[in-house]
């Protein structure tokens, strides 16, 4: 059994990590691949700040302080339990993790100048009547830590029953962990991200060529009439430009369903702006990461 992490939460189970006395024939190379083995993301959590905190498991906590009316503050100091891992492994497994985010299977996850210690996991799911496994359904997750030369936040993106063709968690997850650290760091370390390239000046002639694009885009935008009878139709907005954040919350205002992709600024939209779009319609946001100008050193 897998030791609770005593948060403070109510009925926390203790999950399911076999004792090596207990192991059988096949029970490392299922491991290997998620099965036989079961843990809550907090736990998850927990063991990926051990490595962050270089082999100290730390207590975690729900609340990080107290403020009260009389202007009085209480801070609950960050308390360390005990080491469970020496702080070269903590060290190497930094690396062959910064190794998965840069070479490997965790690549969407990359965030430039800020290095990212993760590892992808793709797990199927468990069938309980069954009593074995699903072959087509999944748990796809990416976990990881930033900055991973002096770590801050650890971070678990889970998505349960992928649908729609991928089910990897480097190609389901990565994405979105990228995206959400990137806010992270843009709201409390902006220091550490590049600096965006500034826009060159507009050509008028550029400009026009663009808006007889869109015009034909225009034309061919076409849903399913059938599917989406009798459903509100909304105007799509101009996306083109904004914060991803931004973009997905104008949608959101506007009652239409957006399927977000990157992170950074929107590139490109589909349907294009202007067009009548019904209720569910999934429309795709597209963002990438600003460009650098230069080489940028990452201050300690």
């Amino acid at each position: 059994m897998a030791p609770r992490t005593e948060v403070g939460l109510a009925a926390e189970p203790s999950g399911l990590v076999p004792k090596p006395v207990n192991w059988s024939g096949p029970t490392r190379s299922n491991l290997a691949i998620g099965q036989g083995v079961s843990v809550t993301a907090l736990q998850i959590v927990s063991a990926y700040s051990a490595i962050a905190n270089g082999g100290f498991l730390m207590q975690p906590k729900l609340i990080k302080g107290l403020e009260f009316p009389t202007g009085e503050k209480v801070e609950f100091d960050p308390v360390a339990l005990r080491p469970v891992l020496s702080p070269e492994n903590a060290r190497e497994l930094t690396r062959l993790m910064t190794m998965v985010v840069d070479e490997g299977t965790g690549k969407a996850a990359k965030i430039d100048s800020v290095a990212i210690a993760g590892k992808t996991g793709t797990a199927q799911k468990v069938n309980l009547e069954a009593k074995s496994y699903y072959s087509n359904r999944y748990v796809s997750s990416f976990a990881g830590f930033f900055p991973a030369n002096d770590p801050n936040y650890v971070l678990l993106v889970v998505v349960d029953d992928p649908r729609g063709g991928s089910y990897y968690g480097g190609q389901i997850s990565a994405p979105v962990f990228a995206a959400i650290a990137h806010e992270i760091l843009e709201e409390r370390h902006p220091h550490l991200l590049p600096t965006p390239k500034l826009d060159p000046p507009v050509n008028p002639d550029s400009v026009t060529k663009k808006e007889e694009k869109d015009s034909v885009e225009l034309e061919k935008f076409a849903y399913d009439t059938v599917k989406y009878a009798n459903l509100p139709l909304y105007a799509m907005p101009n996306l083109i430009g904004l914060p991803l954040r931004a973009a997905a919350a104008q949608m959101d205002n506007i009652g239409l369903d957006a399927q977000l992709v990157g992170y950074g600024v929107v590139s490109s939209q589909y349907p294009p702006a202007g067009e009548r779009v019904p209720q569910g319609f999934p429309c795709q946001v597209i963002a990438q990461p600003v460009t650098v100008s230069a080489s940028y050193a990452v201050s300690r």
